[in-house]
């Protein structure tokens, strides 16, 4: 699990973008006791995978 620094860092978006995320329902965090947001890198990997993919046309 990273902190939500480490994973804006990981995936390249601000942590701002993370928490906007996770309020607006986009992607959802794991939080810790201490209501700390926690990411699986791989979860937000298949999240922007999925979300982000590139269309290619054929010729």
């Amino acid at each position: 699990m990273l902190t939500i620094s480490q994973a804006a860092a990981q995936i390249g978006v601000s942590a701002p973008t993370l928490r906007r995320w996770d309020r607006n329902g986009t992607f959802q965090a794991y939080r810790t006791a201490g209501n700390h947001r926690r990411y699986n890198l791989a979860e937000i990997r298949a999240f922007l995978a999925r979300t982000f993919s590139v269309k290619t046309k054929k010729k």
